[in-house]
């Protein structure tokens, strides 16, 4: 957790610990919120924001998928599942109140309305870290533990990922997800022939 300050590690080291406390989705876990952190804090260079609420939501936003939460319901759900672990961070309420609103919104496919930028960091850092060949392993797994075959895999891949790559907010967002498609190109090229 390189660039945190020993409060802000405090604050994601509790984080953290609440989601191994719930972890059941290895395709949505501690792995997948470290690497969310990872890019929420690049974003957060460039783009000001409430680096406290950031990292909590970063860390937080996949809670529901722990308990079979799929969909854009899935941040609301996540919302509201971390409500009463935020009340025992050292958290404003105002603090929380982003938190809860980057975690609700991470989920919400066409971002059309006015978001805070808390929002847009993790709705951008999280759809990131599902990018690139991570993020073919990560839909393989999850996959695998839905029980879901490779036409699923390659439905993600070819068709909801570039959604989401149409969708980020961040001009250096959509810069990376370029870089991180085109370290998967030579895969998707073998799964066009399955």
């Amino acid at each position: 957790m390189s660039g945190l300050t020993d409060e802000e590690k405090m604050t994601a080291e509790r984080c953290f610990g609440f989601m191994k406390s719930i972890e059941k989705s290895p395709s949505h876990g501690i792995d997948h919120s470290s690497a969310t952190l990872r890019y929420a804090l690049e974003l957060l260079k460039n783009h000001p924001a409430n680096r406290k609420a950031v990292i909590c939501a970063a860390i937080l936003h996949d809670a529901s998928r722990h308990i079979g939460a799929r969909g854009e319901k899935q941040g609301k759900e996540s919302a509201e599942m971390i409500c009463d672990f935020l009340r025992k961070l050292d958290l404003s309420a105002a603090d929380r109140r982003l938190v809860s609103e980057a975690v609700e919104n991470h989920s919400v496919l066409e971002q059309s309305r006015e978001i805070s930028v808390e929002s847009k960091i993790i709705h951008d850092a999280d759809k990131l870290a599902g990018l690139g060949i991570l993020g073919l392993l990560r839909i393989s797994i999850y996959a695998g533990e839905k029980g879901l075959g490779i036409d699923y895999v390659k439905k993600k891949l070819f068709w909801d990922m570039q959604k989401r790559v149409n969708n980020l907010h961040f001009e250096e967002s959509k810069g990376k997800a370029a870089q991180l498609n085109k370290e998967l190109a030579p895969m998707l090229s073998a799964l066009k022939t399955l």
